[in-house]
């Protein structure tokens, strides 16, 4: 009996540490999300700052970008607003290179796409900004006030889908528009636009999907970024949300026969004139012209009519011209001298054609202060 007691101890106790020693050697399975100092790390190298520069090379601005496929960098829009040249320096390894060129642009979205001398920066992975959630954690990179490769974290407080913006807790303040937005698999999902100032962190990115339907048509220098950012309200002057203007009577006499011109603009919500109505106010002729302009998502004009005694359709606008019009028109602060910004066909390479020799001066706020045009000979 006390030798069957023994044995059955010995089964027992021999089954126990076999089954605790299967538990021991049994793999420990991976955790499906990142930590914060993992994901900082695949996501630092692929994050630049934007300098921005005047025609003269002053700097005029800063802000974020990342980069999007190799050697091609997605910003904010507004961050070119009255660049002619761009410059981005990658937050991980210091590494300096030139902007090449604009390659798409959304006005509407506020997106900015453009290739960079240095394609040996590494992509980020692209998420699914559609499946984020309120409540999911995320985390931003960009550089805050020039504070080169800051990095913070928060959650998805709301989808904004009036605004098409996802609304997000973590720290933001000037200089992080068009930092990236990552989720917890280090993947971007959003690219940084602005913040509520005042509010308790109340920011706001721009779904990663608004990229991916973004057509990269374009191939044009940074002049265009800056002519597009900088639109027709901030043009005139005006700023907040200025919907109409009215100036009362010019007067544009010419002999014995006194003028008064009464105009009117008219702007939609991403500052563009899409109406402008001029009238005699000296005589009963009432309304001497009326222009109507249509505007694509990037902000080029596509459609425009002019009505007066003789124009009175809606005649399409080549694509070529709308991209002379807006880059002729712009007003920025800096200088140049040169020929005429015009690039014949928009296919080649030349820019200067112009038999016109230009001195041209605008100060820091944009206001022409010098514009001297001496036709050459030839």
């Amino acid at each position: 009996m006390k030798t069957k007691i023994i044995f059955l101890a010995l089964l027992v106790f021999s089954i126990y540490t076999s089954h605790g020693h299967a538990q021991k050697s049994r793999p420990v399975p991976k955790p499906s999300t990142l930590t914060a100092r993992e994901i900082a790390e695949k996501v630092m190298p692929s994050v630049v700052m934007i300098t921005t520069q005047d025609e003269n090379g002053k700097p005029i601005s800063q802000g974020s970008g990342f980069v999007y496929k190799p050697g091609v960098v997605v910003s904010n829009l507004h961050v070119f607003e009255r660049a002619t040249n761009a410059v981005v320096k990658n937050v991980k390894t210091g590494q300096v290179s030139n902007v090449t060129e604009v390659l798409g642009i959304d006005q509407k979205n506020d997106i900015c796409v453009f290739r960079i001398s240095n394609s040996g920066f590494p992509a980020l992975t692209r998420g699914d900004s559609n499946t984020v959630a309120i409540g999911d954690d995320i985390y931003v990179a960009g550089n805050p006030r020039g504070l080169e490769g800051s990095f913070t974290k928060g959650i998805i407080s709301n989808l904004r889908s009036e605004e098409g913006l996802l609304q997000i807790d973590a720290a933001i303040s000037p200089g992080s528009s068009g930092g990236v937005l990552v989720n917890s698999k280090a993947e971007a999902i959003g690219i940084i636009k602005s913040s509520i100032l005042g509010g308790q962190n109340l920011n706001f990115a721009i779904p990663i999907q608004k990229l991916e339907l973004l057509s990269l048509r374009f191939k044009h220098p940074v002049l265009l970024a800056g002519a597009c950012a900088f639109n027709d309200r901030l043009k005139s002057k005006l700023k907040g949300p200025v919907k109409s203007v009215v100036e009362d009577a010019v007067d544009t006499s010419q002999g014995k026969r006194k003028v008064l011109f009464e105009r009117a603009w008219q702007y939609d919500k991403f500052g563009n004139n899409v109406r402008f109505v001029s009238w005699d106010a000296s005589s009963k002729s009432g309304e001497l012209k009326t222009i109507l302009r249509k505007f694509d998502d990037s902000g080029l004009i596509f459609l425009r009519q002019t009505y007066s005694e003789i124009e009175g359709a809606f005649v399409s606008v080549p694509f070529e011209e709308s991209i002379k019009f807006k880059i002729e028109l712009r007003h920025f602060s800096g200088s140049f001298r040169g020929a005429s910004y015009v690039r014949e066909g928009f296919d080649s390479d030349t820019w200067i054609i112009s038999k016109d020799d230009l001195e041209v001066s605008f100060d820091e706020n944009g206001n022409l202060v010098r514009n001297r045009r001496e036709t050459l000979s030839g």
